[in-house]
């Protein structure tokens, strides 16, 4: 038996016709059928049908096919590590990551690798947690930085920190300004625009509106979710929709008095962030010296002082 008879099984159960399953795995018709011939033979079974033109398979081609998928996919994901691995100057590397830590995080990250290994090659893909995870799951990405979300399976792996919470802001005219107490139910009256919302901020404001005595849909407010944070930078400065981002996307605008800074009663100090990457693979060296990355430079500029 070899990897070639298990390709020809799992091709013939899904095109269930000999000349579509050849053609899908690139060989001859008469080679998938010795193959099948070959696999038959080491079973001492039966494993297709063949009733004029119907192709099924049996309930030991069954088992068979079941067992090709197993093995198929765990010897892809062996090439693709040893590519990975072969050559780090060489190495590609695909990251998801949430837009509200691309600039604070992954950017310096990047910058840092650039200058020492120039070869290297990365894709980015910015969206939130549950797209990143579903990225992961189809092996689109390597890993992800963001933040933790309440459906992360176990069986990830992950290396999590603290930051500083996101800041809250709004352009410097804003009439919630003039609202005196303000709570977070006066915050929710204006739109709101945001990039993915995480759910630390789903908790945190579900306490509050607990101890407001409030329900609400805390997705309605909101005006526009986008991963372009200039986007919604350039409409917070120009409207009265209040927007949350790392301090340093919004160092400039708060100097320049563009933006002010307009926190919610009970604002968080800090919000956990992590990567995320499978718990089934090992690290690749090109992703091992971007996790570290990220952990250095999350230990060294965002460390609790306290």
């Amino acid at each position: 038996m070899n990897f070639r008879q298990l390709e020809c099984a799992r091709a013939l159960a899904h095109y269930r016709h000999f000349g579509r399953a050849a053609e899908s795995i690139g060989i001859t018709q008469s080679g998938l059928t010795q193959n099948n011939k070959n696999l038959e033979a080491h079973f001492g079974v039966a494993l297709f049908t063949r009733e004029r033109l119907a192709i099924g398979p049996t309930v030991f081609g069954e088992v068979v096919v079941r067992g090709a998928d197993q093995v198929l996919d765990r010897i892809a994901t062996i090439e693709r590590e040893i590519r990975l691995l072969d050559d780090l100057e060489m190495g590609e590397l695909s990251v998801g990551v949430d837009p509200m830590l691309a600039n604070t995080l992954l950017t310096p990250a990047l910058t840092a690798l650039l200058d020492r290994h120039s070869k290297l090659r990365f894709r980015v893909f910015s969206g939130g947690t549950g797209e990143l995870l579903a990225r992961l799951r189809e092996q689109e990405i390597d890993l992800f930085l963001g933040f933790p979300d309440r459906d992360l399976p176990d069986s990830l792996r992950s290396l999590t920190f603290g930051l500083p919470a996101p800041t809250a802001v709004g352009r410097p005219d804003h009439p919630i300004l003039s609202v005196p107490n303000r709570t977070l139910m006066d915050f929710l009256q204006y739109p709101l625009v945001q990039g993915p919302i995480a759910s630390w901020y789903l908790d945190w404001a579900e306490e509050q509106l607990s101890a407001e005595n409030r329900s609400v849909d805390l997705l309605q407010p909101y005006f526009l979710q986008a991963t372009d944070v200039s986007m919604l930078i350039g409409i917070a400065k120009s409207s009265d929709a209040l927007f949350a981002a790392m301090r340093g996307d919004v160092e400039q605008c708060l100097d320049r008095g563009e933006l002010v800074e307009i926190l919610p009663p009970a604002w968080p100090e800090r919000v956990p962030a992590g990567v995320w990457f499978p718990g089934d693979q090992s690290l690749s060296p090109a992703a091992e010296r971007l996790v570290g990355e990220l952990t250095r430079i999350a230990e060294r500029q965002f460390s609790d002082p306290g």
